[in-house]
């Protein structure tokens, strides 16, 4: 084998020792005497399905979970803290018990609670890591990013179909 095939090999050696970190899994003693379990690194594929259920909630149909969304929608502070419920619901023990939810209705007691009682600041503030909270809010502002860039495309496509239409009907009626 060749100096550099080796120092391939190594290198993804050395790839395969850093994605074990995100199978760690430590504990936090919450102020109220709690003990709570969470993955202190935030791996790429829960983050981009923390992001996926996200967006799912935001375009959700359904009346009640409309309104508590554009609530969350309203300023960034709410928008900020339901991101972080999301990640206490992904990356501690917590999501176990709310994995099975599929509808953000039924997240919203959980997520009020934790809000209410402090216990989601608490964890963000002092069990997550800083580093891994600035990952998390980079690919989320990644994704806002492209999330807001497909609405202009789609608005600007629905108002150059407009201006289409009424040009096709004016071109009709002067026939």
């Amino acid at each position: 084998m060749s100096k550099e095939e080796n120092k391939n090999l190594s290198q993804l050696d050395g790839i395969l020792k850093l994605a074990d970190k995100y199978d760690e899994i430590e504990q936090y003693e919450l102020s109220n005497g709690e003990l709570i379990e969470y993955y202190p690194y935030f791996s790429a594929s829960k983050i981009n399905e923390l992001t996926e259920e996200f967006h799912r909630y935001a375009n959700s149909e359904d009346k009640t979970e409309k309104k508590f969304m554009d609530t969350v929608l309203e300023d960034d502070f709410n928008l900020v803290m339901f991101y972080y419920f999301l990640a206490v619901k992904k990356f501690t023990h917590y999501g176990e018990q709310m994995k099975r939810i599929k509808k953000v209705k039924s997240l919203i007691p959980y997520y009020n609670a934790l809000l209410e009682t402090g216990i989601l600041q608490e964890i963000v503030d002092d069990a997550f890591l800083f580093d891994e909270l600035i990952k998390l809010n980079e690919i989320i502002g990644k994704h806002l990013g492209r999330t807001n860039a497909a609405l202009e495309i789609m608005t600007a496509q629905q108002e150059e179909l407009e201006k289409r239409r009424i040009d096709f009907q004016k071109t009709l009626n002067t026939k």
